[in-house]
């Protein structure tokens, strides 16, 4: 499951069968895999309406970190530049 989602597979379901060491685990990967999908479906949005030639369209960023933050305030930044051009 660690190798799917690394080469960007997010469609695995993840079952959590109990909460030790390994369900905690589980749990990590499974909110990872849903915090990739998320920012995932965010992009498509905003991509999809760039290609409409909207470019207003921006990705929130609050109760982001990290790498989701980066891509979402770059994404955010590209848009305004291509807006603006």
């Amino acid at each position: 499951m660690a190798a799917k989602i690394a080469a960007g597979d997010l469609s695995s379901a993840i079952e959590i069968r109990n909460d030790d060491e390994i369900g905690q685990l589980l749990a990590s990967f499974k909110n990872m895999q849903a915090s990739l999908q998320s920012i995932v479906a965010e992009i498509k949005d905003i991509v999809e309406a760039s290609v409409q030639g909207d470019f207003s369209k921006k990705i929130d960023i609050k109760g982001k970190q990290g790498y989701t933050r980066t891509l979402s305030e770059l994404l955010n930044q590209l848009a305004t530049v291509t807006n603006d051009a």
